[in-house]
């Protein structure tokens, strides 16, 4: 699954098999989703830096944060948001239900970007039923048959006329502050050293209780867990990609020592950092 945590509940997804006739020719859909989350989560990443595919995620019920190309956007109940494979992301809520598709194929790079230059990257639903229904029906066509394959790239093209139709006036993007921008680029550079909260709070320019009050009613998370998420997301990769010691990983991630780094890996990710590689490599 593209989005992947333990306070999300998966009312249905389905990942899909393409023959190499859909992607050398059509528009099609590699993974459908249906989920809610029920508490605060932090998800964070790239889904595909080799190959281009959208990912098209419909707000059904509460509201959530994401964060993508330098904005932080302000999500709600039928909003429709589309999110670029090769772009960095990260989402946040207390509570949410999503429906998504995530599609690849033949132009996709060039009709989508010509929905987020008509439309904007979020989109504000009028048929919400109509879209929903659309959804579905992309994201269970699963007769990998070239009949139903052709057919489920002129229901993806109908979606996107859908949404082009769309007699919205575009809803305001909640764009953070820059302050919130000062401190997410703090953290991005500087997670590998042992910085603190303090830290943070000065890049931004505010005092420490501020600035942490501030940047949880923009981003719905608290910088800590921010910070937290971003050393266990770089662990992560390392595990999976290096040899290195767990000792190691741990320094090279800002943790102050490796039984810091194991009691916080197994908090959030459930299971031992050794474990994780074994499963993972």
């Amino acid at each position: 699954m593209i989005f992947k945590t333990k306070d999300m509940a998966v009312i249905k997804c389905l990942e899909h098999d393409v023959s190499t006739f859909a992607k050398n020719n059509l528009l099609y859909c590699v993974e459908f989703g249906h989920i809610r989350f029920s508490y605060q989560h932090f998800i964070q990443g790239i889904l595909d830096i080799k190959e281009q595919g959208y990912v098209l995620m419909f707000v059904n019920e509460g509201q959530g944060m994401i964060y993508n190309h330098d904005k932080l956007y302000g999500l709600k109940p039928y909003d429709f948001f589309v999110l670029d494979s090769k772009s960095s992301f990260y989402l946040s809520s207390n509570f949410w239900e999503l429906i998504y598709i995530y599609i690849k194929g033949c132009h996709i790079h060039s009709i989508l970007e010509e929905l987020i230059k008509n439309k904007g990257t979020t989109i504000k639903c009028n048929n919400v039923f109509n879209i929903q229904k659309q959804l579905y029906i992309i994201g269970t066509n699963i007769n990998h048959v070239v009949e139903n394959e052709l057919l489920q790239s002129s229901q993806i093209m109908k979606l996107v006329y859908t949404l082009f139709t769309q007699n919205n006036i575009q809803p305001q993007n909640r764009k953070s502050s820059s302050f919130i921008l000062k401190a997410i680029n703090y953290v991005q550079e500087n997670f590998k050293s042992m910085i603190k909260l303090e830290d943070i709070a000065l890049s931004a320019g505010f005092s420490q209780h501020y600035f942490i009050r501030k940047f949880k009613e923009e981003t719905g998370t608290t910088p800590y867990h921010y910070l937290q998420n971003v050393r266990l997301n770089h662990a992560k990769y390392l595990l999976t990609t290096t040899d290195d010691s767990i000792k190691k990983i741990a320094y090279d991630c800002g943790f102050t020592s490796d039984y810091n780094f194991y009691q916080a890996f197994k908090k959030i990710i459930e299971l031992s950092p050794t474990e994780y590689r074994k499963l993972h490599k």
